[in-house]
């Protein structure tokens, strides 16, 4: 409550000067009254308007940009995306509300995931190329040759933090992984079962107790309140090294509490198994969830 306090009084502050406007946005970023996930400033500056998001939950910026109308639909200069835990998730340039020059893609822990050059919007290229990513400290994090954009080929090599080898992928032509060795911190090799990448898992049978005692509280709680319809939700969660459940968000947005309700029920869910690569359990895992319809008679 604190904290909306807090909200209100700077929107309050900034409806007053012209040509900046404050709103609330939902997870899909769109204006919102209910379920918000970012606070948006939009603001007049020079002949542009430039926007800026947070994301509310863990108060870090989640994008940067640039408009050429006061409606934000026609992007023109650098634009910055970010994950949750402040690591850059995408850069690109437009021009006139088309991408130009180079769209830089990374994945949450900094590895650069996708690197592409447009030209009025146009992909341009064949996507062969050679890709270097960095850790935030400036250290190598991996290395590797791409084909038709999104396939890899030949040997990858990754690194740990400390400068030594993690992991040594060989592709073949068609981009199909053939081998994958992978080392601890010390250089000592490890089993190569464990090399390849597993994604975070859970008991089935723990996990669907869970949810259905859980939805029928939802469910009981909501026919008390008189909402009636069949919704189906949905949610995109993290799986942290220790197995629980972290950044939690609804990928729907029906309102009358009910996502924020499915957030609660997730956020006391039974521990996951984490995912692991190259031997080590994964710092995240990403994972969409569709926990099917919830009918409110």
């Amino acid at each position: 409550m604190k904290y909306l306090l807090i909200l209100f009084c700077i929107f309050f502050q900034l409806i007053t000067v012209a040509q900046t406007r404050e709103e609330i946005f939902n997870f899909q970023f769109k204006p919102a009254k209910t379920g918000g996930y970012y606070y948006v400033v939009t603001e007049k500056k020079d002949s542009l308007w430039n926007r800026q998001a947070w994301f509310i939950a863990q108060k870090t910026l989640y994008m940067d940009g640039s408009y050429k109308d006061e409606s934000c639909k026609i992007g023109h200069g650098e634009f910055t995306w970010y994950h949750p835990n402040r690591f850059l998730r995408t850069k690109v340039k437009y021009v006139d509300g088309f991408k130009e020059g180079a769209f830089l893609s990374y994945d949450d822990q900094g590895r650069l995931k996708d690197s592409l050059n447009y030209v009025r919007g146009h992909k341009v290229g064949k996507g062969n190329g050679v890709e270097v990513s960095w850790y935030d400290d400036g250290s190598p994090s991996s290395a590797g040759h791409w084909m038709q954009d999104t396939l890899k080929k030949g040997t990858w090599q990754y690194f740990h933090k400390n400068g030594q080898l993690m992991a040594v992928e060989k592709y073949d032509s068609y981009g199909k992984l053939i081998t994958c060795n992978c080392f601890d911190e010390k250089t000592v090799p490890l089993d190569t079962s464990l090399c390849r990448e597993r994604e975070a898992t859970v008991d089935a049978r723990v996990w669907k107790r869970f949810l259905e005692k859980s939805l029928q509280s939802l469910v009981e709680q909501k026919a008390r309140e008189g909402i009636k319809g069949n919704f189906t939700v949905v949610v995109r969660f993290i799986v942290e090294k220790d197995g629980s459940i972290k950044v939690i968000e609804p990928l729907t947005n029906y309102g009358y509490g009910i996502e924020e309700a499915v957030v609660k029920i997730f956020n006391e869910a039974p521990a996951w198994t984490p995912g692991r690569q190259f031997g080590k359990l994964s710092h995240t895992t990403s994972n969409i969830f569709n926990i099917g319809m919830i009918k409110f008679k």
